[in-house]
């Protein structure tokens, strides 16, 4: 195993992840020339100060970007603008609409600040917006989408998509007392008679730290239960044949590739990420179209991530870490079938944060002091010799 490969994988996984993504990450090695470079750009970016001070700067630029209105006006910007972006490229929310219609229905799952939902009323004027994000007393961001409080068109619903229970197939009136979150879990299903035509599944963890900053769960459980409760509340009001979007993170991790995996059985797939707005950063978005929400692989998905969120919900971590851990086998399985298609889909990805990581200031302040100190130890051993 390269040692590369493992360190990146120890710096930036869980340790129960570690192994299997480094047979991931050796597999794209082998067979993927950008993904190799890209490896070689984080592994110097990791190595630099510059580097984290960057990656911690933006984390809290993100975890506080509610704190002032000039902050808040520029992330809604930027989430518009990669709402645009994402439409030139997939079209996805320029064929939102169902078959006839001229008015597609919307369901934004981590709305706030509402870029998207402008994005899609931008283009489509008569469309109906669905909201859900976390209310501001739990961390939750302000909605900046302009009059959406007298549009009719737009209904939010504000709550934390992780504890709806119901919504899991775990009633709220049957979670254990002692649990840490109890009074936090809810029996709400918000919109569970309407269906929509495309869904964007876009929480993230920079909100959910608010949510539960005291709980004793631990980080993992939360990102668990994030990710699957998103789907599970999508896929259960998407329309078949409509389009979902799902922010993601690494292409080449284990789950993250499970994920895609699936939705490729069942719809058509891209991978889409901005050139222009975090693409130093691992994230990106999975554009899933024509998604066949009533084929058996999507319905046994969505019974697998109910299990997988009753688990990060009500397991201990070491619990937790030993019944999701993959195995050397699964993990050998999946590239074998998928691999190649990964490959292909995420190499846009790759060569895109390549680029971004390439041309940051802080790799060439480092490729700059580097080729300074050889270009001083070759003129020492010229002047020796």
């Amino acid at each position: 195993m390269n040692p590369d490969l493992v360190e990146i994988m120890r710096s930036t996984l869980p340790p129960e992840e570690t192994s299997v993504s480094a047979i991931i990450a050796q597999y794209l090695a082998e067979n993927s020339r950008i993904f190799k470079e890209l490896t070689d750009l984080r592994l110097k970016g990791w190595n630099t100060s510059e580097g984290d001070r960057l990656f911690q700067a933006r984390r809290a630029q993100s975890d506080n970007a509610n704190k002032t209105q000039k902050r808040m006006q520029s992330f809604f910007k930027m989430t518009c603008e990669i709402g645009q972006e994402m439409d030139e490229n997939t079209s996805v929310i320029t064929l939102a609409a169902a078959a006839g219609s001229q008015s597609p229905r919307v369901l934004d799952i981590g709305m706030a600040p509402g870029g998207f939902a402008q994005t899609v009323l931008r283009i489509h004027r008569d469309a109906r917006i669905r909201g859900i994000t976390l209310p501001s007393e739990m961390g939750g961001l302000r909605i900046m989408l302009p009059g959406w409080r007298d549009d009719l068109k737009v209904r939010i619903e504000f709550a934390d998509i992780t504890m709806l229970a119901n919504e899991m197939g775990r009633p709220a009136t049957s979670i254990p007392t002692q649990h840490p979150d109890i009074a936090k879990f809810s029996s709400k299903r918000p919109f569970q008679n309407e269906t929509f035509d495309l869904v964007f599944c876009g929480a993230t963890g920079a909100t959910t730290r608010h949510a539960h900053a005291g709980a004793e769960h631990h980080e993992s459980h939360k990102r668990l239960r994030l990710a699957t409760s998103q789907l599970v509340f999508a896929l259960q009001r998407l329309r078949n044949q409509g389009s979902l979007v799902l922010v993601m993170h690494k292409p080449e991790s284990f789950d993250t590739a499970e994920v895609i995996r699936t939705f490729t059985k069942c719809s058509t797939v891209r991978l889409f990420k901005s050139k222009t707005k975090h693409a130093i950063t691992s994230s990106f978005y999975m554009v899933a179209m024509k998604v066949d929400t009533q084929s058996e692989e999507m319905q046994s998905a969505v019974v697998k991530w109910k299990k997988k969120w009753e688990d990060a919900t009500f397991q201990s971590d070491g619990a937790l870490s030993t019944c999701l851990r993959a195995s050397e086998d699964q993990v050998r399985e999946m590239l074998a079938e998928f691999g190649p298609q990964l490959i292909d889909l995420a190499t846009p990805l790759w060569k895109t944060q390549a680029d971004a990581l390439r041309a940051s200031p802080f790799l060439k302040e480092s490729k700059s002091t580097s080729e300074s100190r050889s270009a001083a130890a070759s003129t020492m051993r010229n002047s020796t010799l």
